[in-house]
């Protein structure tokens, strides 16, 4: 299925200049949803789906967890999920919400941060399709996003795509490991890597 993708303030524009976002986006079209029955209160292994597209971003050269806020002036440890710098120098951001609804406000105020601050120009939003939310928990869908398109606007003022990520298809974790014990508890970005790899 086709990524559905949102644009504000000419996002879309911008966005099609950078073949590397593009490839970016394709990347992520072709991972599969990992479904752990037993790991959590849902069936999506969230932590593993959030590695995936982390190390999906690195081997396409993006760096993981950037700063929002410049080291000479830190006053908060504030990351993103991934970021690049383009070869005409625009750096672009990516915020990877699948997580928790409540977040999504706090995503757009990182972006107004990282722009007042001059530390990123181009900013990417990725939200989980209608299906995917459903079996990874509590986090706010593209379409319900779409439907408070008027209210989030108003908070919106750098040029953003939010990109929707539907996989086609699931890849079932008890199917590789022997125990799903195994892979219960609060996973980190580390624990979850080293898994894939």
């Amino acid at each position: 299925s086709e990524m559905r993708i949102e644009s504000f303030n000419c996002g879309k524009q911008v966005c099609s200049n950078y073949p590397e976002i593009q490839k970016f986006i394709d990347s992520l079209e072709e991972l599969k949803l990992p479904m752990s029955e037993g790991y959590a209160k849902f069936p999506a292994h969230n932590p593993i789906f959030n590695a995936m597209m982390d190390m999906v971003g690195n081997c396409l050269g993006w760096k993981s967890q950037p700063f929002v806020i410049p080291e000479k002036g830190r006053v908060l440890e504030m990351t993103g999920d991934l970021s690049k710098t383009m070869e005409d120098g625009v750096r672009a951001f990516v915020e990877i919400e699948i997580g928790n609804e409540a977040r999504v406000f706090a995503d757009l105020v990182k972006f107004d941060v990282a722009s007042k601050l001059e530390t990123y120009d181009f900013f990417i939003f990725i939200l989980p399709g209608k299906i995917s939310a459903s079996k990874l928990g509590y986090a706010m869908d593209f379409d319900s996003f779409l439907r408070k398109r008027d209210f989030f606007k108003k908070f919106i003022t750098v040029p953003l795509i939010v990109v929707e990520i539907e996989p086609d298809s699931e890849f079932d974790l008890n199917q590789v490991i022997d125990d799903p014990s195994d892979i219960a508890g609060r996973w980190g970005m580390k624990m979850s890597r080293r898994f894939i790899i």
